[in-house]
């Protein structure tokens, strides 16, 4: 199995063990709303029945008899009790990221000195204990984790009450208010939760990979990053694929981004073995992928906006592979970007509402003064 196939099947597993936690989410969002609902609908038909029989609903009758100040608490425990959960789910799937992180790791590079010559006597399978600590403490009280579920209550309350002050201020039936509030309101809860725990997941996972990475410092040069190259993958990640990082440094990235960080090894030479080959770990450079895309695919990856981002900075591929006829709105074919195409990503980031990393500029811009 090539070393890319054994990337993918870890971005599989990965995605598996996210979901289940999503599941596990959603069954329990779906609890709490049916539970808060349930609350906000014994509201609602006392409203339609003061209507049948005569009585106009204004604003301030959501007020009397403590209306909605009995209401909107209830309703903010509910959310708060989701929350509640919603970060325990999150912090089992921090732990169990970590966990697959530092085998996927170790599993990787088996892989990549499977070949090594007789002679060569290394282990990979130590647990990176002290990156593991770090990550147990991130779970006390007023902990980053916490702060990032805080206000989940508070935020549905307000934007029921936001619903039901309007809806009567309009008129509207209580019907039409019930529907006002699920559209309003809708999942937006759980979407952010689901960002949260997705997104830490991952964080601990690359915690792991870096960790397990530099305890083999003495036999690693790196990491290369590896994007899961599709129609799919951002222009960001398909202009990093394949470039080479430090062991110091992480692979900073958007929100859910699936790349992955592959040991570099360091040459047998340099290990006190001459005349081995080197290895090739099959990681094909970003920009050569993208060049052998068809126009449309490359469109859907970078958008038409790149056709204004080129005309206005100037094309990379200028000069390289002959001179780019562009028109502003990007209505002509794509031109031949080669080599180039991570600087011009990069400048036609800030076009498409992608701000570049200032390391990942700096790196970019460097490359292009070379080529240059």
């Amino acid at each position: 199995m090539s070393l890319i196939s054994t990337v993918q099947q870890h971005r599989t597993a990965l995605a598996q063990r996210d979901k289940s936690a999503a599941d596990e989410m959603a069954r329990y969002y779906t609890t709490i709303w049916q539970r808060a609902y349930h609350r906000l609908d014994e509201l609602l038909k006392k409203m339609q029945a003061a209507e049948d029989a005569g009585k106009a609903i204004k604003v301030s009758w959501l007020y009397e008899s403590n209306r909605l100040a009995e209401l909107m608490p209830q309703i903010q425990q509910e959310f708060d009790m989701f929350a509640q959960n919603a970060e325990i789910t999150t912090r089992n799937s921090i732990l169990a990221g970590f966990q697959l992180g530092t085998q996927d790791a170790q599993r990787l590079l088996l892989q990549v000195f499977k070949d090594a010559p007789p002679g060569f006597s290394k282990s990979f399978n130590q647990v990176p204990h002290g990156a593991l600590a770090d990550l147990v403490g991130a779970f006390q009280n007023d902990s980053p984790l916490g702060k990032l579920f805080d206000g989940f209550g508070a935020d549905a309350a307000q934007t029921i009450k936001n619903a039901l002050v309007s809806g009567v201020a309009l008129g509207k039936n209580p019907r039409i208010i019930a529907k006002d509030i699920q559209q309003a309101l809708g999942d937006d809860s759980l979407a952010r939760a689901l960002v949260i725990a997705r997104d830490q997941s991952i964080r601990a996972y690359r915690s792991a990979n870096s960790a397990t990475y530099q305890q083999n410092a003495d036999v690693l040069d790196g990491w290369i990053w590896s994007a899961d190259l599709s129609s799919r993958t951002c222009a960001m990640c398909i202009a990093m694929n394949g470039t080479e990082h430090g062991l110091d440094e992480t692979l900073d990235s958007h929100v859910e981004c699936r790349c992955a960080q592959v040991p570099k090894p360091r040459s047998w030479s340099s290990l006190g073995f001459s005349g081995i080959p080197e290895a090739d770990l099959g990681i094909q450079d970003g920009s050569d992928w993208f060049a052998q895309q068809s126009e449309a695919t490359q469109r859907s990856i970078i958008g038409s906006q790149i056709g204004y981002c080129v005309q206005a900075w100037g094309c990379f591929a200028q000069g390289l592979r002959g001179p780019c006829q562009r028109s502003p709105m990007g209505q002509e074919p794509l031109p031949e970007i080669c080599q180039g195409v991570r600087y011009c990503i990069m400048k036609g980031g800030d076009n498409l509402g992608w701000k570049a990393e200032p390391r990942h500029k700096e790196r970019w811009q460097a490359q292009g003064k070379q080529a240059d």
